[in-house]
């Protein structure tokens, strides 16, 4: 049976810890527990003086800087801090402590066959400048290989590579190293709600997550955590996920836009 570790960025500013401890309380408890075979989870932070894992509380704390514009170095220690450690997984699951997980879906997701070792799987593809315009997948949701991990993003330093935020410094990676066949044979999209602003209650059975990130009103993170929990709880959710597929949308700065 494969394994998945779920890497959860956060942050060392109250916001971030505040939507940690409200993730611990709801779709983590049990995998926290022990209780979801072959899925462990790791919440992350920069700006500590010493690398240290705290296991009481699932944390590790990284000497990386802590700030947006360096989560690309953070979520590279955390690669590194996986293998330097010997911790055995098969996909690291990266998300952040905005975004809800359905965590039935990632055990369906590693009962899945025939999927290959070098694709990157995610919610939606993105463009924009940051990544030079090459097109990468949204952050609040990445299932990575191992093999993408070892092979390339520990391993592969390209040049002119100017973008330190990590998900689109993922995908700035993963198109200067497999070029042209990157977007055609690499990444994929696995199916999630990306906004709470839309209707979603007839998708909840097939996403993987629901991102509910609200910029204008941080607080609404945590209420709307809860929610979905009690939501996912009261309406007993049968889950029941597609394999990853074509991408179906892209996010521009004209919004979401179906492809």
């Amino acid at each position: 049976m494969k394994k998945a570790i779920i890497l959860v960025m956060s942050c060392e500013q109250s916001r971030y810890m505040a939507e940690e401890a409200v993730i611990r309380e709801t779709w983590a408890k049990p995998i926290i527990n022990g209780k979801i075979e072959n899925v462990s989870i790791m919440f992350y932070r920069g700006g500590s003086e010493t690398e240290e894992y705290d296991k009481d509380k699932c944390l590790l704390k990284l000497t990386s800087d802590d700030s947006l514009y360096k989560t690309f170095e953070k979520t590279i220690d955390a690669f590194k801090y996986l293998e330097k450690e010997n911790i055995e997984y098969d996909y690291v699951f990266r998300t952040n402590t905005s975004t809800y997980i359905n965590v039935d879906a990632i055990v369906q997701f590693l009962n899945f066959e025939d999927l290959k070792e070098d694709v990157m799987y995610a919610p939606h593809l993105v463009i924009n400048r940051l990544s030079n315009h090459i097109p990468y997948g949204g952050g609040h949701y990445l299932i990575i290989p191992r093999s993408l991990i070892t092979n390339i993003f520990l391993k592969y330093v390209p040049v002119h590579l100017n973008c330190h935020i990590d998900d689109c410094g993922i995908g700035y990676l993963m198109g200067a190293y497999y070029k042209d066949k990157y977007l055609t044979e690499h990444i994929l999209q696995v199916d999630t709600v990306s906004s709470m602003a839309e209707s979603y209650f007839s998708d909840l059975s097939n996403s993987y997550c629901v991102r509910l990130k609200d910029e204008k009103n941080p607080e609404n993170n945590i209420v709307n955590m809860y929610g979905l929990h009690i939501l996912y709880k009261t309406l007993k959710v049968k889950t029941k996920v597609a394999k990853p597929h074509g991408f179906t949308k892209i996010e521009t700065l004209y919004g979401l836009i179906p492809i």
